[in-house]
């Protein structure tokens, strides 16, 4: 008879936290099939708080699995502490050596690593549990922790292996390596497709949207942006004249006059990681080479009238929008002929590099060497849609090398163009 074990199941599609769904949230039910409750509170706690995607949840959800199942094997109410975290990584190393089925990659166990000290860390230091283990739901696990597993930087656990790939990680792309990857995608015979799939590395590149972002364009969102700027009335649909009252011709003069007023930008909203919804700021000849693809391929290929509605990117075999699955495909491809290293997420960090050097040149000028670093990267992470500000604090050492070239540049009187572009 086989060893029972824990293990992770899914929740129903409507189950809801705090009143909003999270649809098969992942759920770890031990060796008895009760739900694990410290990992729940962690998981419930990271979804509501930082809004990850929803593989991401699932994948610690599997790590704090393993990790359950170990430390249910100890002794009851042995401590768990560094050298308990040490034995489980021993085993696991022991595992990967003899090559057993299932044994985890150094990678996959630094990021375990990495998950595990995220929860202790939680559990010892959450703002939920501040009253005392003693109303903690999780206290029997919690009764058990050093309390030194609460500062990650002492508690942390490493070995003769760097999560940082070789050769400096995943590079942010030139201008060029851009260009080419750009090309890549335009490199389909098929007109349509063609059109599609280089617009996919736009948006990708020129509002930094994620796979998910760009999945959820549609011809929708492109009329409210139009209407929200006055550029349409709120009535007003996109077809393929233009619209019900205005030419396809009016329609760019009014662009054209917007762009006269020394705007460069309009304001929309799309819904990415985690179901959030943030603004987003649409250059405007991307919404006018996005429109003309509406007018033309789109409305080409749909064989149809009424091209008013829909997700913008559709595929050729089904009629129905691509997923943000499918559209990161294609974009790896691309980054793959293109020979650039990356995926469409590369695109994105372009963007990410040119808003946080935006960000930190305006602190700079306005408040000199006396600026908080850290509300840099807020503003930003808040821009990009980050859930984590902390998490772009390498755009923040490149966004000042940038900018002290820039103000080298400005000294001995050469243009400071270079230091504006920073996706280098």
């Amino acid at each position: 008879m086989s060893e029972l074990r824990a293990r992770v199941i899914r929740a129903s599609r409507g189950f809801k936290i705090q009143k909003h769904r999270y649809p098969e949230f992942p759920l770890v039910i031990d060796a008895d099939g009760a739900l694990v409750e410290p990992i729940f509170d962690f998981l419930r706690a990271d979804a509501v708080q930082h809004h990850p995607a929803p593989g991401t949840l699932l994948d610690r959800a599997y790590v704090l699995c393993a990790w359950w199942d170990y430390v249910t094997k100890l002794p009851p109410g042995s401590l768990v502490n560094v050298d308990t975290v040490v034995e489980w990584t021993g085993s696991e190393l022991d595992r990967l050596r003899l090559h057993k089925p299932g044994a985890r990659s150094k990678k996959r166990l630094a990021r375990c690593l990495d998950v595990i000290g995220q929860f202790h860390e939680y559990l010892l230091r959450g703002y939920a549990y501040a009253d005392g283990h003693q109303a903690w739901r999780a206290a029997p696990y919690v009764m058990r922790l050093d309390p030194m597993l609460a500062d990650r930087e002492k508690a942390a656990v490493t070995f003769s292996y760097s999560a940082k790939r070789k050769g400096g990680g995943r590079p942010t792309p030139s201008e060029d390596a851009v260009e080419r990857v750009l090309d890549a995608l335009a490199s389909n015979p098929d007109p349509y497709l063609s059109a599609r799939n280089w617009l996919l590395g736009r948006w990708m590149r020129a509002v930094g949207l994620r796979r998910a972002g760009v999945a959820s364009l549609s011809v929708e969102l492109l009329r409210e942006a139009l209407a929200g700027e006055g550029i349409l009335a709120p009535g007003e649909f996109i077809t393929r004249q233009g619209t019900t009252e205005r030419s396809r011709v009016q329609i760019r003069a009014a662009l054209q006059a917007f762009l006269a007023t020394g705007r460069t930008f309009i304001s929309s909203q799309v819904t990415e990681k985690g179901d959030v919804t943030r603004e987003i700021k649409i250059p405007v000849p991307l919404m006018l080479q996005t429109l003309d693809f509406v007018w033309g391929e789109r409305a080409a290929a749909t064989g149809g009238p009424n091209i008013s509605r829909g997700g913008l990117w559709l595929s050729l075999k089904t009629r129905r929008p691509l997923s943000r699955v499918a559209i990161g495909d294609i974009v790896k491809n691309a980054f793959n002929a293109a020979g650039v290293r990356g995926s469409g997420h590369r695109l994105r960090a372009c963007f990410a590099e040119e808003v946080v050097f935006r960000i930190y040149a305006e602190a700079k000028e306005a408040h000199g060497v006396v600026f908080d670093e850290n509300q840099v990267l807020i503003d930003a992470a808040q821009e990009l849609g980050h859930s984590d500000w902390r998490s772009l604090k390498n755009y923040l050492n490149h966004a000042a090398r940038n900018y002290t070239t820039a103000q080298r540049g400005k000294t001995v009187g050469g243009a400071v163009a270079v230091a504006s572009s920073t996706c280098t």
